[in-house]
């Protein structure tokens, strides 16, 4: 697969964002598909030891962050690690939502990654309800995180780059979407996840519109695998 130097800009991005929010963030820059799972687990064990109550529990927040290969076979989502194995993202939610411990902690996951081979067409991405999957995350420390319905037992909410079965965009900066997200997080901390993922998709949409009207296309992305965890 191709190398995607661009994610090291989501990768940055991200960070600055979490790091301002005062998480503590563990960087994997190029992880083997042991890797990845080894420090997932590493996370969750951490929360288990802590021998929270579920009103402490729901006061934190865990964020998983993805920029790289991706794909979708038989209907499941999957990562690729830098050494060509997949991860499936359900294993990822597995490990961080199941377990007696974890299970009240809300979650976030944030996928910038290929569900597909399919190409978008030049009227853009859509309004992204087809990019989330929600699982109810109910309180935490940030009105983003608050104000998340409280649908399905459950606890996590999936967002993603792209609709399922199409690719992810991005270049040589990044992509299109990770900075975006990364910077509304912050900007607009105190509104609800929901409408934060909306505005990003909709400037996403727009800024592929107009780059579907220029000269300077876009080169598909999501393997230069980054990934970070809070």
């Amino acid at each position: 697969m191709t190398p995607l130097r661009g994610t090291a800009k989501d990768a940055a991005a991200m960070m600055q964002t979490f790091d301002s929010l005062n998480y503590v963030v563990h960087q994997l820059d190029n992880p083997t598909k042991a890797q990845i799972l080894a420090k997932i687990k590493e996370v969750s064990a951490s929360l288990k030891t802590c021998s929270l109550s579920r009103e402490e529990a729901e006061e934190k927040v865990v964020f998983f962050a993805f920029s790289g290969h991706g794909t979708t076979e038989d209907g499941i989502e999957k990562i690729y690690a830098n050494d060509g194995e997949t991860v499936q993202l359900k294993d990822i939610v597995y490990f961080l939502t199941v377990p007696p411990g974890v299970q009240y902690v809300p979650k976030l996951f944030l996928v910038d990654a290929c569900r597909g081979a399919q190409t978008l067409s030049e009227k853009g991405v859509g309004g992204g309800g087809a990019a989330a999957q929600t699982k109810s995350v109910p309180s935490a420390n940030m009105g983003f995180v608050k104000k998340l319905p409280r649908r399905i037992e459950g606890n996590y909410y999936i967002a993603y780059a792209t609709v399922p079965h199409h690719v992810s965009w991005g270049g040589e900066a990044g992509s299109l979407w990770m900075p975006k997200l990364a910077k509304a997080l912050w900007d607009e901390k105190d509104e609800p996840f929901q409408i934060i993922a909306s505005k990003v998709m909709r400037e996403v949409s727009l800024q592929f519109e107009q780059q579907c009207n220029s000269d300077d296309r876009l080169n598909v992305g999501p393997l230069y695998l980054q990934k970070k965890l809070s």
